[in-house]
C-alpha cells in the first residue's frame, strides 16, 4: 500500500510540474475506496482550470508528449473534455 500511496504522490507532482492550470487531483475507484487487489489499476481524476484546458485541446500533440511524462505506468487513458452535471 505504501508504494502505491508514493506513486500517486509522485504522479500528483508530475501532473502538477506539467499542467500549470490543476485544480485538483483526486483518487477514485478501489483505491480510494480500499477495496484494491494486489494487481488492481489506481483511478486518477484531474480537474484543470478552464484556460489549461483550452491550451491541451489547442495543441493535442504537446498534451500527448506532456502524458507521456507520468512513467512508470503502463497505460494512459484519457478523457480531454467531460462535463458533469447535478
Amino acid at each position: 500500500m505504501k508504494s502505491r500511496t508514493k506513486l500517486v504522490e509522485s504522479i500528483e507532482s508530475i501532473v502538477s510540474e506539467t499542467f500549470q492550470g490543476t485544480r485538483e487531483i483526486k483518487v477514485f475507484g478501489s483505491s480510494a475506496t480500499g477495496l484494491l487487489l494486489p494487481g488492481s489499476d489506481i483511478d486518477i481524476v484531474c480537474l484543470l482550470t478552464d484556460s489549461e484546458s483550452l491550451r491541451l485541446s489547442e495543441n493535442p500533440t504537446k498534451h500527448d508528449t506532456d502524458i507521456k511524462k507520468l512513467s512508470p505506468m503502463k497505460e494512459v487513458r484519457e478523457i480531454v473534455h467531460c462535463e458533469v452535471s447535478a
